[in-house]
């Protein structure tokens, strides 16, 4: 909701004027932030709420020997311990991110849903069974069933780990949908496919009214 009253109002206000940066300004490992409004107090026992933001020329500060306050409109980095500024971003160099979520690499290298991050509940979306049909499809196997989720894969190196997907939406820079894959430690997945093995059109089946069938699609983004 937050990416959406922020894409909404972005031409109208700056965020940055009217916010700080969560966790006592840490820059996560995949190049985000969280803000809150200046409005709101932090629970630092609360890790799940807050605007992600994110830049890749944040990568190499996520790594905890640096923190980030927001002064005048502006992100500002300093190092750990001297408290030395940096580097800084304007506001404009800030991605506002439409969905930080946590994903298991499955079988085959698929990307299973667990959740947002911070979530403290974790369960997988899809399962090993359901991912066993979307493989076999993928190799001609006509499935029992159907739908036009998108299934994202990577290396079977990272099969067992927990990842993160970072959804961009849209880009202003581009304007083409954005997506990135990092592992926790801040090393990016560049290698990985998406696909609709599933898909009616794919299968000649005709696509049932809104509605009457599960939608298992996991980002949405594509």
């Amino acid at each position: 909701m937050l990416y959406y009253l922020f894409k909404q109002n972005h031409l109208k206000m700056k965020i940055l004027n009217s916010s700080y940066v969560r966790q006592k300004g840490k820059i996560f490992p995949w190049g985000a932030f969280r803000t809150f409004h200046n409005s709101v107090d932090e629970d630092l026992r609360d890790t799940y709420a807050g605007l992600w933001l994110y830049n890749k020329k944040l990568l190499p500060y996520g790594k905890g020997n640096h923190y980030a306050k927001i002064l005048n409109g502006e992100l500002v980095i300093f190092s750990k311990p001297s408290g030395h500024k940096v580097a800084f971003l304007q506001e404009e160099d800030l991605h506002p991110v439409r969905s930080l979520d946590v994903v298991l690499v499955s079988l085959y290298g698929y990307l299973d849903y667990l959740g947002d991050y911070g979530m403290r509940s974790r369960t997988p979306l899809l399962g090993k069974r359901r991912i066993k049909m979307i493989h076999k499809a993928e190799q001609g196997i006509r499935p029992p069933s159907f739908d036009n989720s998108e299934y994202v894969k990577v290396p079977e190196k990272y099969i067992g780990q927990k990842l993160i997907t970072i959804d961009l939406g849209v880009t202003e820079k581009t304007q083409k949908k954005t997506f990135k894959i990092f592992t926790f430690d801040g090393e990016q997945v560049t290698n990985f496919t998406i696909s609709r093995p599933l898909a009616f059109k794919k299968w000649g089946v005709e696509e049932p009214s809104h509605g009457s069938f599960r939608n298992y699609d996991l980002y949405l983004t594509f």
